[in-house]
């Protein structure tokens, strides 16, 4: 991948930026999904193939190219007729593809 034809975005809109080659700036941090970077407004991005930072990473400021996909992961969470709860996500989440690293 080529970093230098990647957007570099900062201000956290991602609706108009699916599909295209970013760099996500933010904090490594693990989720339960997998490793993330949380951004300026903390919206998590999954880093797609990363299950966990490495400690010396964790909580660090980072950069992740790659190319930025909405998707859904998980299934989403039901309620059962007695009114148990599943495990699930609602909607969709944000993943970056391919990634590449940078640490701020």
């Amino acid at each position: 991948m080529n970093v230098n034809n990647a957007d570099i975005v900062d201000d956290c809109r991602f609706e108009n930026q699916i599909n295209q080659c970013l760099s996500i700036h933010g904090v490594a941090k693990n989720a339960k999904l997998g490793a993330i970077v949380l951004t300026c407004q903390n919206i998590p991005i999954y880093v797609e193939g990363v299950q966990s930072w490495e400690n010396d990473v964790l909580n660090q400021p980072v950069a992740v190219t790659g190319v930025l996909r909405l998707q859904k992961l998980t299934p989403v969470s039901v309620v059962s007729l007695n009114g148990g709860h599943s495990a699930g996500v609602e909607g969709d989440i944000y993943i970056l593809e391919n990634p590449s690293f940078l640490t701020d």
